[in-house]
């Protein structure tokens, strides 16, 4: 590999169906990283930041969800911290967004890569470990 060499990838995806492909490549990755018994590597297209975000996005859903059972902030509190980490983890990511396109950029992107990607990113990976443990049961 050479990383002098610049790509851009142009796809020309609607959201929706950007969304699709994150869900489709997620499932694919997973079943191949299970197989290959390196499902936490760094793979460049799942990340240990990604990996990050997701896990984030869903235990901070939790959290949510157990905050609103028992009204206890604590669960807020751990919401707060549990998404410091995740920004900070997600630092590099986040620096390049606002050097690509500015600050405005910069914090669309963010709220799209907490709070949208990790959605699909995880049933994607989720449904390939269905799969994965599916296949290898039989």
């Amino acid at each position: 590999m050479n990383s002098e060499i610049l790509v851009r990838h142009i796809f020309n995806f609607t959201l929706i169906k950007s969304l699709k492909n994150a869900f489709r490549k997620s499932m694919y990755w997973t079943i191949y990283s299970l197989k290959n018994k390196d499902l936490l590597a760094d793979s460049g297209t799942a990340s240990y930041e990604l990996k990050i975000n997701v896990a984030t996005l869903f235990l901070n859903s939790l959290l949510a969800m157990l905050f609103f059972y028992f009204k206890n902030t604590a669960f807020l509190i751990s919401i707060f911290l549990i998404c410091s980490v995740n920004l900070s983890v997600s630092r590099g990511l986040i620096r390049a967004f606002y050097k690509a396109k500015g600050l405005s950029f910069d914090i669309f992107a963010i709220l799209f890569y907490m709070l949208i990607y990790p959605l699909p990113v995880g049933a994607g990976a989720f449904s390939g470990i269905l799969k994965y443990t599916r296949y290898n049961n039989r």
